[in-house]
This record gives C-alpha cells, sequence and structure tokens, in this order.
C-alpha cells in the first residue's frame, strides 16, 4: 500500500506539470498574448470535469502500470544468475541492491529515469521457484521476452 502512495504521488506531480506544459504552450500556439488571457485560460484545469479526470487518472495509474510476473526456472536461480545480470546489463539496468532473497535493478541513464518517472526498479524474488519479477509493466514485459532466449 505505501508503493501505491509512492507511485501516486509521483504520478500525480509528473501529470499536473505536464498538463500545465500542454496548456501554457497551446496558450502561446494559439496567439494570445496578454497574462491575464493566460490566468483565465489555465483557470480551465479548475473545472470539475477535468478534476474528475484528473484524479480518476492518478487513481488508476498505479494499479495497472506495475506487475509481477511468476517466472519458472528448470534449475535453481544460481544457476541462471549470470545469464540474468547479462540481460539487466543490455537493457540499461544496473545493480542496486542484493540479499539472499531479492535483487534490485535500476537503469543506469537518468534521461530513462526520467522518462519512467523515476519508477525504475525492477525487482527479483529468487527465493523460490517461480522466480517473481516485478515492476513496471512494460519493462518487466520486455525483460521477460528477453530471458526467454537468454535462458534457453
Amino acid at each position: 500500500m505505501v508503493q501505491y502512495f509512492k507511485r501516486f504521488l509521483i504520478f500525480a506531480v509528473y501529470f499536473a506539470v505536464l498538463i500545465t506544459l500542454m496548456f501554457i504552450v497551446l496558450f502561446y500556439v494559439k496567439g494570445y498574448n496578454d497574462e491575464g488571457e493566460l490566468i483565465n485560460y489555465l483557470s480551465t484545469l479548475l473545472q470539475k470535469k477535468f478534476i474528475l479526470f484528473y484524479v480518476g487518472m492518478v487513481a488508476i495509474y498505479p494499479l495497472f502500470a506495475f506487475i509481477n510476473v511468476k517466472r519458472h526456472l528448470n534449475k535453481e536461480y544460481a544457476y541462471y544468475s549470470e545469464a540474468v545480470e547479462r540481460v539487466m546489463e543490455q537493457s540499461g539496468y544496473i545493480k542496486l541492491n542484493e540479499t539472499d532473497t531479492h535483487i534490485t535493478f535500476r537503469k543506469e541513464k537518468m534521461g530513462a529515469r526520467l522518462a519512467l518517472m523515476f519508477l525504475d526498479e525492477i525487482s527479483i524474488n529468487k527465493s523460490d521457484n517461480p522466480v517473481v519479477i516485478s515492476g513496471l509493466r512494460k519493462e518487466v514485459r520486455k525483460l521477460n521476452r528477453m530471458l526467454d532466449t537468454a535462458l534457453l
């Protein structure tokens, strides 16, 4: 639940900045020059329908954007650990933390981390079989497909 609220707050800030910048750019593209008109234009952000849309998007995003994928291995994780680390390195991830049961990776490049709203951590629970890979949906699915070919 703590993860949900963290993701909720991050996406709320990110989405608010994105929408505000979009409205400001549209204001100047339309040819308005008066700052009073800009304030009136931005006041459309405070309409009830838009606020409901905003809260709905921010509340739903963390529920659908993150998944846990169970990956069955034929042998123990230790046998495949080098292949997994190679796939993560090829995907631009660096090892952040490793314990007996978990490994955490994150993106190496700051631009990629910014594009993923700093929610780029991939966690692998290696304590039992199936191994559980958790993180951002599109990244986990991409890594799972790459692991399909690497673990053959």
